[in-house]
């Protein structure tokens, strides 16, 4: 049976021990940046939906409004026009938004990863 020093490989260790609790650290700062983008997503989405749905409603109340065909086409061509705008601009929103989820979820592991030897507390 040998007998080794203990505080050796505590030496070793060391640096790999302070490394996976700045790993940890990292991860849960990037899980923390996750859950706070997906709530910003959602709450974008949801404002969205609620106003097209708003918007689709006063639909059905301009068609019912209309004298002729061509007043049925024009607020048809209108909503349909408006919609279109307001998807696109949504489209861009969530796209900026999942490309700054993205960025804030990865930057704490990707600032870990190149100085292992960052304290848990930056």
């Amino acid at each position: 049976m040998s007998t080794r020093s203990s505080s050796k490989p505590a030496k070793a260790e060391a640096p790999f021990a302070a490394w996976q609790g700045g790993a940890m650290d990292a991860m849960a700062r990037a899980g923390q940046a996750y859950v706070e983008g997906v709530v910003e997503l959602n709450q974008e989405l949801a404002g969205f939906v609620q106003a097209r749905w708003k918007r689709d409603l006063e639909l059905g109340e301009s068609l019912a409004r209309c004298r002729d065909l061509s007043d049925f086409t024009d607020v048809q061509r209108a909503w349909l026009e408006e919609a279109t705008e307001q998807y696109a601009a949504e489209t861009r929103k969530l796209v900026e938004l999942g490309t700054k989820l993205a960025s804030m979820s990865w930057d704490p592991v990707q600032k870990a990863m190149s100085d292992p030897s960052r304290s848990a507390s930056s």
